[in-house]
């Protein structure tokens, strides 16, 4: 009896043991889910679309359904939202939020994300966006593709923008992200035509002169007039020869 009691007492005891060890697990399986249970939300932008900030040789994430730039992009583009998650122990998105977020970006018809610097970002008024399609530089690089994100991605302040190309997507981005715009083609600027070449004014004809035009000049020299024959007095001889001596 005592050796049954005995073996009673053991198995109780191992009993609890392995319930108290189950209720560790579940415990550290509920904890590690609420951790990493993190809902996606997007606060919509409101306002006038104004002329957002571009820069050239971004660097670009390609590993997600939706390029994520760690830089701004360089060609104009609309602000949708900020998208941010919802969680007790998150207090901005990080690497491993950003498949939910794409997914919540998508939803707004996004065709990319910014990771920037919120409040440098939202801060200054950048005026209203241009109507015209700016042309890229002729030394403007292609955008830097990347699988993975720089080590200042996700540092306390940085904000996930969704964005929408307004004129197309940037040049260099990879062919699976075709479907979501087409690539960006600025139209050519017309050059200024050049201005028109007044004639000069023409010289004013020369008056005609007072003065007779000179005789035209000929081999001939005027004739002299003929010398009228002298006529002898009335009633006296003409000398002769002998006497004119």
């Amino acid at each position: 009896m005592v050796t049954v009691g005995c073996c009673n007492g053991e198995e109780t005891f191992v009993q609890r043991k392995r319930n108290g060890d189950m209720k560790n697990i579940l415990l550290a399986t509920a904890l590690a889910t609420t951790v990493g249970c993190a809902t996606a939300i997007m606060r919509p932008y409101v306002g006038e679309q104004q002329s957002w900030p571009t820069t050239e040789g971004s660097i670009v994430n390609v590993k997600y359904d939706l390029p994520i730039f760690n830089s701004l992009p360089p060609v104009p583009y609309d602000v949708l939202g900020e998208l941010r998650v919802e969680s007790l122990f998150y207090a901005q998105p990080e690497e491993h939020h950003m498949t939910a977020l794409i997914e919540k970006a998508k939803e707004a018809g996004a065709h990319a994300l910014v990771l920037v610097d919120g409040q440098l970002f939202f801060g200054p008024n950048y005026g209203p966006r241009s109507a015209t399609t700016p042309a890229l530089s002729a030394t403007a690089r292609p955008v830097t593709q990347v699988n993975r994100f720089l080590p200042e991605s996700f540092r306390p302040g940085v904000s996930v923008v969704a964005i929408r190309w307004v004129h197309g997507a940037p040049p260099g981005l990879p062919a699976k992200y075709a479907h979501l715009a087409p690539t960006y083609k600025p139209t050519a600027q017309p050059v200024p035509a050049k201005p028109a070449v007044e004639p000069k004014p023409s010289k004013p004809a020369s008056k005609p002169s007072a003065t007779p035009p000179a005789a035209p000049k000929t081999n001939f020299s005027p004739s002299k007039p003929a010398t009228p024959p002298t006529t002898s007095s009335p009633g006296k001889k003409p000398a002769k020869p002998d006497e004119a001596r």
